[in-house]
């Protein structure tokens, strides 16, 4: 009986211990080898860019709208495709391909695009934004509408408007 007494008392005092310590932030060696990623301070990470995205004028920059309307501006090297827990290295934005698309203005063939932005419209549709003429941020933009589909952007490191 004694023996079972000192066990309990041995187990609530580590459980207590463990309860009452201070979070402790992961070794640098999981920051180093890409096993979590570091982030500035006030900024957020994981965010699935659903309802839209766009290059700014500055194109280091992105603009990001999550499933839930929030805004947010990201650097647009943190910005990937994939799964949340994808990184820009290994699924660059760059990648990302829209299937079933067709030109707005004027009405073209249904093809495959590489969108410079997105947005779901008020009527719940894709549209995507791509420059047919080129790939500098001052060449024009060319509306398409898709198929709906899932494929998204995933930004970190992202400030909320």
């Amino acid at each position: 009986m004694l023996f079972h007494t000192v066990v309990w008392m041995e187990i609530a005092t580590l459980v207590g211990l463990a309860l009452s310590s201070p979070s402790v932030e992961p070794s640098e060696s999981y920051h180093q080898h890409g096993l979590l990623a570091k982030r500035e301070p006030g900024t957020e990470s994981n965010i699935r860019c659903g309802m839209g995205y766009s290059i700014y004028q500055d194109v280091s920059k992105a603009f990001c709208e999550d499933n839930n309307h929030k805004k947010f501006t990201c650097y647009q090297d943190k910005c990937h495709i994939g799964q949340a827990h994808n990184t820009p290295k290994n699924f660059p934005y760059s990648g990302l391909k829209f299937k079933k698309c067709k030109r707005l203005h004027p009405p073209g063939p249904e093809k495959t695009v590489h969108p410079w932005g997105y947005t779901i419209n008020q009527e719940g549709e894709l549209i995507a934004y791509v420059q047919d003429a080129g790939t500098r941020p001052q060449d024009p933009l060319t509306d398409y509408k898709c198929e709906p589909q899932e494929q998204r952007a995933y930004c970190n490191e992202c400030l909320a408007q």
